[in-house]
C-alpha cells in the first residue's frame, strides 16, 4: 500500500551498457538516476575529483546533480535507471542517496536481470498490461537493493566509517546548534531522514532532535549566565520562533523557567 501511494513515472532504463575506455561525460538529469557499475570505475560528482569505485558499486543521484564516470584503460559495463518520484519515497529505505555503496555479487546480478526485464518490456511492443507492472518491478528492485545494502552495512569497516561521519556531523552541531538544525544535519549526511535518525540513535543513544534541544538549552543557559539580554533577544540569537517556545523548551529540559535559572545563577 505504501509503495502504491508513490507514483513512479518517466522511466528510462539501460542494462549492461558498454562504455569504451577513456569515456567521460559530465551530465545532469531532472529525474532520479540509479547507477550500478559492473566494472571498477572512476566517479566524480558535483565537480569533485575522480575517485575509484569497485565493481558492484551503486549510487543514486537526486535530480539535477552533476556527475561523471570513466575508466582510463579498459572498456567497462554499467547499468542505469532514470525515474521520477517524490523524495519521501526513499524514507522507507536504509540505503543512502548521492553516496556510493557496494553490494554483493549475487544481489547485483539479480538487480541487473531485473533491469534487463524492465528494459525489454519498456522498449518492445509488449501488451500494455506488462508495462503497467513496471513501477511494481522497480519497487521490488529497490527492496532488493535495500536488503543488499543492509547486508553490506554489517561489515565492521563500513560501520566505523559511518560512525566517523555521524560523529563529525554531531560535533558540527555541538559547535553551532543554531545553524545546524536537524534538517541541515540530515542534508550533510546524504541519508534519508528515517535512516539518519535510526543510526544517530543507535550510535549516540539519543535522537538528533533531542540532542540538538539539549545543546540549545546549554546555549540559552550561557546567555542567561553571562548577559543581561532579554528573553526576546535570546530567542532571536538562538533563532527560536517565540519567547513562549523558548520558555517551554527550557522548562522541559531543566524543570525550571529561564527567569528562575537566571536568579539562581
Amino acid at each position: 500500500t505504501l509503495f502504491r501511494s508513490c507514483k513512479i513515472k518517466d522511466i528510462a532504463i539501460l542494462a549492461n551498457k558498454m562504455e569504451h575506455s577513456a569515456f567521460s561525460e559530465y551530465a545532469t538529469f531532472d529525474k532520479w538516476l540509479l547507477l550500478i557499475f559492473q566494472s571498477q570505475t572512476l566517479l566524480s560528482y558535483n565537480g569533485t575529483d575522480y575517485f575509484a569505485v569497485s565493481k558492484n558499486s551503486v549510487i543514486i543521484y537526486p535530480p539535477n546533480q552533476l556527475h561523471a564516470y570513466k575508466c582510463d584503460d579498459v572498456n567497462f559495463l554499467n547499468s542505469f535507471l532514470i525515474f521520477s518520484v517524490e523524495e519521501e519515497y526513499f524514507d522507507r529505505f536504509e540505503f543512502p542517496l548521492h553516496q556510493v555503496f557496494t553490494i554483493d555479487q549475487n544481489h547485483a546480478q539479480q538487480i541487473i536481470r531485473s533491469f534487463d526485464e524492465i528494459s525489454y518490456i519498456l522498449n518492445t511492443n509488449i501488451v500494455s498490461e506488462k508495462k503497467e507492472n513496471i513501477p511494481d518491478m522497480i519497487n521490488w528492485v529497490m527492496q532488493l537493493l535495500n536488503t543488499a545494502y543492509i547486508i553490506s552495512a554489517t561489515d565492521s569497516s563500513t560501520q566505523n566509517t559511518l560512525m566517523q561521519l555521524f560523529s563529525t556531523i554531531r560535533n558540527q552541531m555541538y559547535n553551532s546548534p543554531v545553524k545546524f538544525t536537524v534538517k541541515h544535519m540530515i542534508e550533510c549526511s546524504n541519508y534519508s531522514s528515517v535512516y539518519f535518525t535510526k543510526k544517530y540513535k543507535k550510535f549516540f543513544n539519543i535522537t538528533p532532535i533531542q540532542d540538538r534541544k539539549n545543546q540549545m538549552v546549554l546555549l540559552i543557559k550561557k546567555y542567561l549566565e553571562t548577559s543581561n539580554f532579554t528573553l526576546e533577544k535570546i530567542a532571536e540569537l538562538c533563532n527560536i520562533e517565540s519567547v513562549s517556545y523558548l520558555i517551554h523548551l527550557f522548562k522541559e529540559k531543566t524543570g525550571i523557567t529561564p527567569h528562575q535559572y537566571r536568579i539562581n545563577h
